[in-house]
């Protein structure tokens, strides 16, 4: 298996690792294989493909989201060229993946499964039912807060009604 930048991903295995070293905690990462770092990294640029995003691609004929076009000018970026920023955005997505996969989040799998009350052994858990409704209707599949800050300038608030 393997990554291929402008069809499946943003950036390299070797970018995301250089970005990466940047940060704290990027044991999992570090610690998966090269075929389960390519599949975050699938899966990272297709949550961030998700997103509902301003503007155009900078060419139709491409397989994925970025780059855009005229928000580049703004952002100080190459026009036509993927940004720095969206690199960034994907080794944090795709370094939380391999988070959340490593340490899977119970509660969270609960939630969004609507489950309202679970008691064990005298311990009680009991979920709000619109918390429930909002993690399932958020915009998007982005894991990172990080990489959705990241991404912020590039992501459309609301859809416009015609």
């Amino acid at each position: 298996m393997s990554i291929t930048v402008g069809t499946d991903t943003y950036a390299t295995l070797e970018e995301i690792t250089t970005i990466l070293s940047n940060y704290f905690d990027t044991d999992n990462f570090d610690n998966a294989s090269t075929a389960n770092q390519e599949k975050a990294a699938k899966q990272a640029t297709r949550n961030i493909d998700s997103l509902r995003l301003m503007y155009q691609k900078y060419d139709y004929s491409q397989a994925l989201e970025f780059p855009r076009n005229e928000c580049m000018q703004y952002l100080d970026e190459t026009l036509g060229v993927v940004g720095d920023i969206v690199k960034e955005a994907q080794a944090l997505e795709t370094l939380k993946i391999l988070d959340d996969r490593a340490n899977p989040d119970t509660i969270k799998e609960l939630q969004t499964k609507g489950i309202k009350s679970q008691s064990i052994e005298g311990t009680s858990v009991t979920f709000d039912g619109l918390a429930v409704q909002r993690e399932i209707n958020k915009q998007d599949n982005l894991i990172s807060k990080d990489a959705r800050k990241l991404l912020r300038p590039y992501i459309q608030s609301s859809y416009s009604r015609w």
